[in-house]
């Protein structure tokens, strides 16, 4: 195998580029910088679009091809086998209120993804939906790393002797759906479950929305943690509450935290891909959290184990998405 990094081809701007995964929406794009971002990644999809009319490949691996709806094009014209991998379906993460730039994001995006020849996921969801739209699916649900199964084991046991002091809720608050869902899990924290659970915030951007002068005296804003930190979090929390109304894709944390043996409880939308899994409680309303937790508190911490598709299973998916179709001559 011969890899090439095709975003060494630089070009000149030609025209301005345009696309549905533009946000319309003002406060969002100041919010996050999210245009520029898009039109850095839509001007990189022409630069690589424009090295692949003329490379010599015979098949590619395209992470996240919504972004590269030019490349995709190309290699679709040139019968080129492409192996899409998503982490989430971008058109069902919102970037506007209004509906209709949704709808066109969603039909550019199932277009784009249709050219795969197979297309990876780790949710459950965007497999079945991607399906139903004609496109070849895989799902390769997410396991947490050797490097992190290691810490998690050690969180795992030293949680046998630990105090569990208080809730965690973590999450990366520069990712909308995250972040959005914080801020309803903070405001309604107090109510929900009378002021007697301490709540600590924790992850990447965090302390950039939340301090202590716009929560609540019961929740403990920290922001991005050093690995050591992040074990002591786990170590000593009674569980992790996760919140989301809307989102994409299936969140990785939740099966390193059932590794490490800490209870999930979940919004019905934050659960997607693990409801079955035991050690995540699912609720539909706020109200349900303290039930839920003391259900989660009142039994021994769920088994480690995790179902993980064999790597082989993979390969031979991705061996017949490369493997050259011998089209018939008329």
């Amino acid at each position: 195998m011969e890899l090439a990094d095709l975003s060494l081809y630089k070009r000149a701007m030609k025209s301005p580029l345009t696309s549905a995964l533009l946000s319309p929406d003002q406060d969002f794009d100041s919010l996050y910088g999210f245009n520029q971002h898009i039109v850095s990644q839509l001007d990189l999809d022409q630069n690589l679009s424009e090295a692949v009319i003329e490379a010599s490949i015979k098949g590619a691996v395209v992470d996240d091809p919504v972004f590269f709806p030019k490349t995709m094009q190309v290699l679709a014209d040139r019968n080129i086998p492409v192996i899409s991998v998503i982490h989430n379906i971008e058109s069902f993460l919102p970037r506007t209120m209004q509906i209709k730039p949704q709808w066109e994001l969603l039909q550019e995006e199932v277009d784009v993804v249709s050219k795969s020849s197979l297309c990876l996921t780790i949710s459950h969801e965007d497999a079945w939906f991607l399906r139903n739209n004609g496109v070849e699916c895989y799902n390769y649900p997410y396991f947490p790393s050797e490097d992190s199964e290691a810490m998690l084991a050690k969180v795992r046991i030293a949680r046998r002797k630990s105090k569990k002091k208080f809730c965690l809720c973590m999450g990366t608050a520069y990712n909308p759906p995250t972040l959005f869902g914080m801020k309803k899990l903070i405001n309604n924290w107090p109510e929900i479950t009378g002021g007697n659970i301490p709540l600590v915030m924790a992850g990447y951007g965090v302390d950039r929305f939340f301090d202590c002068k716009n929560v609540p005296e019961i929740v403990n804003v920290l922001g991005g943690v050093s690995d050591a930190g992040l074990s002591e979090l786990l170590t000593e929390c009674n569980a992790c509450i996760l919140h989301q109304d809307v989102g994409a894709g299936a969140l990785t944390k939740i099966p390193e935290l059932l590794r490490a043996g800490i209870p999930v409880v979940a919004s019905q939308h934050a659960a997607r891909s693990y409801v079955a899994f035991d050690g995540v409680y699912e609720y539909q309303d706020m109200k349900e959290i303290p039930k839920l937790l003391m259900r989660a508190m009142q039994r021994d911490c769920a088994p480690a184990s995790l179902p993980k598709v064999e790597g082989r299973q993979l390969l031979a998916h991705v061996h017949r998405a490369f493997k050259p179709k011998h089209h018939s001559q008329q």
